[in-house]
């Protein structure tokens, strides 16, 4: 006779367990990336757009600085020593001659050495024919605007410092100056950016 077994007990059936797919943890993350990736094009364009003004500005100064070097060239180029002031420098000079030199170094190259006698007719703006007396009267304060428009002519004729505008104005509140303002115009709106006054060298050698 067998020996008596005690039954064996039913095994559970084995249980599958699956996870759940959930859309919440991809949303999740797809905002937060969406959110930093809208944050990083922000700062990008802010930086972007302070290094294009920065850009803008330097080459800006720049301009105005090449500019204002033309302008100081002028101011030492201008001369009355042939008894007309002008910018353009004399090609007849000499011992025998009202403008002793074409070297704005040289304190000759400003004012009539001579007075030539082969000047017959008064020089523009003044009474004389005699060069360093018609010198005289042209830097005088009733003569001021005859005296600098020569030298505004020719800082106008210089190129404009793009993208800076330039204007020019003859002070009539202090001799021999020349008021150079340079202006940004954005957005209907013009802003000065440097003002600059002028006093060409002649003037010093004016009595």
């Amino acid at each position: 006779m067998d020996a008596l077994r005690s039954p064996k007990k039913p095994q559970p059936a084995s249980r599958l367990t699956v996870a759940g797919f959930s859309l919440t943890e991809p949303l999740v993350l797809v905002l937060m990336l969406t959110v930093a990736m809208l944050a990083a094009a922000v700062i990008f364009s802010s930086a972007m757009r302070s290094f294009t003004t920065s850009l803008n500005v330097t080459r800006m100064e720049t301009a105005i600085d090449q500019n204002m070097a033309q302008i100081n060239q002028l101011s030492r180029e201008f001369t009355c020593c042939s008894g007309t002031c002008t910018t353009t420098v004399p090609t007849t000079f000499g011992a025998t001659q009202a403008c002793a030199t074409d070297n704005p170094r040289d304190d000759r190259y400003y004012f009539p050495q001579l007075d030539l006698s082969t000047t017959n007719t008064n020089f523009a703006n003044t009474t004389t024919s005699v060069e360093p007396a018609a010198v005289d009267q042209i830097c005088s304060a009733a003569n001021n605007t005859n005296f600098m428009t020569p030298f505004q002519t020719a800082v106008d004729a210089t190129a404009q410092p793009s993208p800076a505008i330039r204007s020019t104005t003859i002070k009539t509140d202090s001799l021999h100056t020349l008021q150079v303002t340079f202006s940004e115009s954005a957005n209907n709106t013009t802003r000065v950016i440097r003002t600059v006054i002028v006093v060409p060298v002649m003037a010093n050698y004016c009595p």
